[in-house]
């Protein structure tokens, strides 16, 4: 099934703003791009864009983990509490550019992992 995509939702978030620049575990930094709410199957999701050029091609996805657990305990959960918010799952992704939502961009590197929300915390979910 195809997302729906209800919108750019990052003004709504009173935590952060699109540009907000911040310093994940490794000591490198990434930009909030945009916040996007939607609903694939109809599972209300949360998903939080970073910018982080400084991600290789070849991809160490166990350096990365902490940094993107980081991004959806710290900031996207926060976030989403104080705006009022009840997420199901959370999707953060990295991409060394920003991209357009929901299209492919061959020439981008991207990561994507995605959360479901229990007792207050994220909990790590194949896709």
């Amino acid at each position: 099934m195809t997302p729906r995509r209800q919108g750019t939702l990052t003004p709504e978030l009173p935590a952060l703003a699109a540009g907000d620049g911040l310093t994940v575990p490794s000591g490198r930094p990434v930009t909030l791009f945009e916040v996007v709410a939607d609903a694939p199957a109809d599972v209300p999701t949360w998903h939080f864009r970073f910018t982080a050029p400084w991600l290789p091609r070849e991809i160490d996805y166990a350096a990365l983990e902490p940094d993107i657990e980081y991004l959806c305990n710290a900031v996207a959960l926060p976030a989403l509490a104080e705006a009022g918010a009840s997420p199901e799952r959370i999707v953060i992704s990295l991409a060394d550019r920003p991209t357009e939502f929901g299209r492919p961009v061959p020439e981008a590197v991207q990561v994507f992992e995605s959360y479901s929300v229990a007792d207050g915390a994220c909990r790590w979910e194949p896709f």
